[in-house]
């Protein structure tokens, strides 16, 4: 059997974890269209809601309140699916903001902090 040497091994690691950088990177970029496509969507889906028609001229009355009634209700669905999403890429991007400002500053979390606050006092009680 052949010997794999611990320098093809090192080469490995880093173009795997290169790879892996790279996938990353290539997923982000994709998560980040995805939001550009459903707000756009959200958003065509608001217009097409706020285009039901007049009452025709030789449409009855009924006719005109049951398609005012589906266009409310199309209405009242593309606005909730909106604030939604509008809501989700907040928070999506809010997390993302927390994660990078962390480690920019390098700073541990709150409750590593407070573990490593914990450990320190009882090694200077003991």
């Amino acid at each position: 059997m052949k010997q794999v040497s611990i320098q093809s091994r090192f080469l490995f690691v880093i173009f795997a974890l290169g790879a892996l950088q790279l996938l990353e990177g290539l997923f982000r970029k994709l998560v980040a269209l995805l939001r550009i496509v459903l707000v756009l969507l959200s958003l065509w889906l608001v217009g097409q809601s706020n285009s039901n028609g007049m009452m025709s001229t030789n449409g009855t009355s009924f006719e005109w309140a049951r398609r005012n009634a589906k266009g409310k209700v199309k209405e009242f669905l593309a606005s909730r699916v909106t604030r939604l999403v509008i809501n989700w890429l907040l928070s999506y991007s809010r997390k993302d903001e927390a994660e990078n400002k962390e480690e920019q500053d390098g700073r541990a979390r709150p409750g590593e902090a407070r573990g490593v606050a914990i450990l320190a006092s009882s090694r200077n009680a003991a």
